[in-house]
């Protein structure tokens, strides 16, 4: 494959992922967001499983091994879901779309806490447009942030640890296993929570129906497998900048979509966001790939 049509894969699978904030949006009117993201997940994990059961383990490496692994991911991963999917029922899906892409820049601040790994000048400055920026986004207010944008945020933290973890199981070069078994933990802890806390029919759920059809087999499925072809025939830094397009691709939804308008103030704050998660995606190789892992 190409350099070139690799970057035209990347692009596509962003366009994807941004179009899905739409679909996560419009699903809430129906649905709690546990069973969302439980059904979302159940459809992924009976797209991928074939790609799993033929995907070949390097020598010595076990499905127990990577097995671990996916449960923390998996754990983490409805961690950051469910705050997201909370986030999006008040906050517009660019705030949510540029606040999630924080999980970055927030990245490199957990390997210090983990790793005494001090972040460098550039991720300190990347940190402070990303708090003015979300200050801007959420209004620009005197005190405090919108509560949608404080969920979205506070999920950025969660995706951040899951971004640790599925950097740590692309080490072991099993992408389709791992992501098989993470989306295995995901909707088993999803479905049996969104019957313990949540109250949903199944007419609610025929109503969401097209909502988790993309979401499940475009978003999770087709997408993943897209960027994981893609991401073997192109540069770091290509797929750094293609993959960070999904908030301008998220943010072109909500305006053509559902007519969301921000003020000048607030696409500010989003460009500050945004020009923070590109200064820590263009980075050293020796630092936390950027496209390891998507939320």
């Amino acid at each position: 494959m190409t350099r070139l049509k690799a970057d035209l894969l990347l692009l596509l699978a962003a366009l994807i992922w941004g179009v899905g904030f739409y679909f996560q949006k419009t699903a809430m009117a129906h649905i709690g967001p546990f069973l969302f993201i439980g059904v979302r997940t159940a459809l992924a994990v009976v797209a991928i499983a074939p790609f799993a059961l033929r995907e070949r383990a390097p020598p010595g490496e076990r499905w127990s091994e990577v097995a671990r692994i996916a449960a923390l991911g998996g754990a983490f991963f409805v961690g950051g879901a469910v705050l997201q999917q909370s986030g999006i029922v008040t906050a517009s899906i660019t705030s949510v779309s540029v606040l999630t892409s924080l999980y970055v820049v927030i990245a490199p601040f957990l390997v210090w806490m983990l790793e005494r790994r001090r972040p460098g000048a550039r991720i300190w400055f990347a940190a402070v447009l990303a708090v003015v920026g979300i200050w801007a986004l959420s209004g620009a207010g005197p005190l405090g942030i919108a509560r949608g944008d404080a969920l979205a945020a506070l999920s950025a933290v969660v995706w951040a640890g899951h971004l640790l973890i599925t950097h740590r199981a692309a080490l072991r070069d099993q992408p389709w296993r791992f992501t098989f078994l993470q989306f295995v933990v995901v909707a088993g802890l999803a479905l049996p929570l969104a019957m313990i806390v949540e109250t949903n029919t199944l007419e609610a759920l025929w109503a969401a129906r097209f909502s988790v059809l993309y979401g499940g087999l475009l978003s999770t499925a087709v997408a993943f497998g897209l960027a994981a072809i893609a991401l073997r025939h192109t540069l770091p830094t290509h797929a750094a900048v293609l993959m960070a397009l999904e908030s301008v691709f998220a943010a072109g939804a909500g305006y053509l979509l559902l007519g969301e308008r921000l003020s000048a103030v607030q696409w500010g704050g989003a460009a500050l966001v945004f020009a923070g998660v590109l200064l820590v995606q263009l980075r050293p190789a020796d630092d936390i790939a950027p496209s390891a892992g998507h939320p």
